[in-house]
């Protein structure tokens, strides 16, 4: 008696009509896919075209009830916060960056004035020495981020005993 233990499916064994029920299933994903992006876009139109009527009756509504004067302080409060943003949108890592790139050990910063507005910076400091000073504001100008740096004033404190420069410097400022 001869047992046969092969119960492995020829490869060509597959039913005939599977081959058929896969291009309908692809036939129909193909369908809905379509139809997907069909909608999708009309979807978009519809949300776009929503959203411009909404923004024009709020616009045609807020100036037909505000008066001349609140319209004028509306517009005064948008300059204003535009003066704000346009101070938040200077590089303020940069100039952080910068002042940590030429930090010296002779050098100690004292204060940091930004004037964002005008893209003006006035960095007060202490030296040890006047030439430790004139080197500093030099490496600020030649940093390519800052233009214009002069050194504004400076004093010797004579208290000290290492005969310390306190400094005030200013300098275009990048943005």
């Amino acid at each position: 008696m001869k047992i046969h233990l092969d119960h492995a499916i020829e490869p060509n064994a597959a039913p005939p009509w599977t081959l058929g029920l896969l291009m309908v299933a692809v036939l129909l994903v193909s369908v809905i896919s379509g139809e997907y992006v069909e909608l999708e876009g009309k979807r978009t139109d519809l949300q776009s075209q929503m959203l411009d009527d909404v923004g024009t009756s709020h616009q045609v509504q807020y100036s037909r009830s505000l008066s001349p004067d609140a319209q004028k302080a509306l517009r005064d409060q948008a300059v204003q916060a535009n003066a704000v943003l346009s101070e938040l949108g200077r590089p303020w890592p940069a100039l952080f960056l910068l002042l940590e790139e030429v930090a010296q050990p002779e050098i100690a910063l004292l204060a940091i004035r930004p004037d964002a507005a005008n893209g003006r910076l006035r960095i007060a400091g202490e030296a040890r020495g006047m030439t430790d000073a004139l080197d500093y504001v030099r490496k600020l100008g030649r940093s390519g981020q800052m233009t214009d740096v002069v050194l504004e004033e400076h004093e010797v404190l004579a208290s000290d005993q290492q005969r310390a420069v306190r400094f005030a410097l200013s300098g275009r400022w990048g943005g």
